[in-house]
């Protein structure tokens, strides 16, 4: 096991494991993880675990980094990071609470989510939880992976600097772009952003789409089972 002293820590796996536990103990520490398909789990307040790497837990740790590899950052029930997640290199995910999370797109790849303080970079790819989760581009945001709702009345909104194309495929899915294609899925309730035109389509030949404009630029699709709001265009 190792532990930290009063200042600032960074532990480092660099292609070894270790049986035990790390403990950052004071100051403001960062735990990076190898070069390989890391699983982490939060499950306190800066406290959770490392598969494969760390046969113990961590603790005292507030900024996980991940290696060059595809890194897994899953906030459980009672997990809370007073740092950041940097995924680092690969292709890497996180997954929000079983709890309402929001999940705010800043930058390329990059953002903040409940329970992050500091928020995140270099991730790809989002899932929620099972309640609800509220997905938003916010400037020239993007996403060059995924979004997963995970379950519960998930939202996805658009940024309100450019112009939005939404693009159902099927139920709740499809892509959104704002200049960089982002594909969702169990996203039930789609939100154009303001001031630039945002683009509604169904795409699926072998459907037939009712559409119901119930409010001003919203209402209701078969493709969606929540509905749509702030459209100023559609396109069946």
């Amino acid at each position: 096991s190792l532990i930290g002293g009063s200042l600032i820590d960074q532990f480092i796996f660099n292609g070894g494991t270790l049986s035990g536990s790390i403990n950052g103990s004071a100051g403001s520490n960062t735990l990076t993880g190898g070069n390989i398909s890391n699983t982490w789990t939060i499950t306190g307040t800066d406290t959770g675990t490392l598969a494969t790497s760390l046969g113990g837990t961590f603790s005292n740790i507030q900024s996980l980094t991940g290696g060059a590899g595809a890194d897994t950052f899953a906030i459980g029930g009672a997990g809370t990071l007073s740092g950041a997640i940097d995924g680092s290199g690969g292709t890497d995910t996180i997954t929000g609470r079983n709890a309402a999370n929001t999940w705010t797109e800043t930058g390329t790849n990059a953002g903040t989510v409940t329970n992050v303080t500091s928020g995140f970079t270099n991730v790809e790819n989002l899932t929620g939880g099972t309640n609800s989760d509220s997905f938003t581009f916010v400037g020239f945001s993007s996403l060059s992976g995924s979004i997963a709702g995970g379950g519960g009345a998930d939202s996805l909104t658009g940024s309100s600097v450019n112009a939005n194309t939404f693009t159902l495929q099927g139920l709740d899915f499809g892509t959104f772009s704002n200049g960089t294609s982002t594909a969702f899925s169990a996203i039930p309730t789609l939100i154009g952003g303001t001031g630039f035109p945002n683009l509604l389509r169904a795409t699926p030949t072998s459907s037939t789409n009712t559409w119901n404009i119930t409010n001003p630029n919203a209402g209701t699709v078969s493709l969606l089972s929540g509905g749509f709001s702030a459209m100023t265009d559609i396109t069946g």
